[in-house]
């Protein structure tokens, strides 16, 4: 609505400095046969100005140079407010439209037609899912006095775990460290061969000894043996007897002690 009250304002005024013009400020026609035309501007003779092309010219530069007199003359412009109540203003409806639909701002194309130069979302494309059956599900329960079936889960056997054959020949410790003749004595460490560890107790070695994983190997206290440079056997008596173990690598770094006890 601001803008059509300024085009009507505009009119109006337009209008009012035409009337001025007709009614007031346009001279009379010369008897001499002689155009006159307002204050400031160039007197015509009828007889030679020419009807049509340059002549209609400079009558259309006339008629310019007098209006615009007009309007620098001017100095207070007053309208009506009664204007606005007339049935013709008040039946003016308001012609603009819209060049961008709205969201959009601004066009990518202004060369294009209205409506045809928006671009559009980019829409995602639905990736359609493989037809088929779904796989089954391993049932993972146990019912015993069932059969097994083809979805039953067998659990991967134990994973062996390392062995220590190649570490140092060390013992860590000796279980039990006391015990009558026939006790079973554990050694625990690292380095024990797989076979053909000793065991050198009372100076007489115990041969033929096997570990599993190298970490530990297993003796009996014996009841006699033959000492080294000897040839007859000797009785295990009660008492505190040292002894280590060696295989193809040496000897352990360590010697233990056992006590032999009634």
């Amino acid at each position: 609505m601001p803008k059509v009250r300024n085009i009507i304002i505009f009119v109006a005024i337009a209008a009012v400095f035409v009337a001025i013009y007709i009614f007031f400020l346009k001279p009379e026609p010369a008897d001499d046969a002689t155009l006159v035309s307002a204050p400031n501007s160039t007197a015509v003779n009828a007889e030679t100005a020419p009807v049509s092309g340059a002549g209609s010219q400079n009558g259309a530069s006339l008629a310019a140079g007098d209006f615009l007199t007009l309007l620098l003359n001017v100095k207070n412009i007053k309208l009506e407010d009664a204007i606005f109540s007339d049935p013709a203003f008040q039946g003016l409806t308001d012609s603009s439209i819209t060049l961008e639909p709205d969201g959009n701002e601004g066009r990518p194309n202004p060369f294009a037609p209205l409506g045809q130069d928006i671009t559009p979302a980019p829409v995602p494309v639905p990736i359609p899912e493989p037809e088929g059956e779904e796989p089954p599900v391993p049932d993972l329960e146990e019912n015993p006095g069932e059969e097994e079936n083809s979805d039953t889960i067998v659990p991967p056997p134990d994973t062996p775990t390392a062995n220590h054959f190649n570490d140092p020949l060390t013992i860590t410790s000796v279980t039990p460290l006391s015990g009558p003749v026939g006790t079973v004595v554990t050694v625990n460490g690292f380095g024990f061969s797989q076979n053909g560890n000793k065991v050198s107790f009372k100076s007489s070695p115990i041969q033929n000894l096997n570990s599993s994983d190298g970490t530990s190997l297993v003796f009996t206290i014996p009841s006699s043996v033959t000492p080294l440079g000897l040839t007859k056997p000797q009785a295990v008596g009660q008492g505190i007897y040292s002894f280590f173990v060696s295989n193809n690598k040496g000897k352990s770094t360590s010697t233990w002690q056992f006590t032999v006890t009634p």
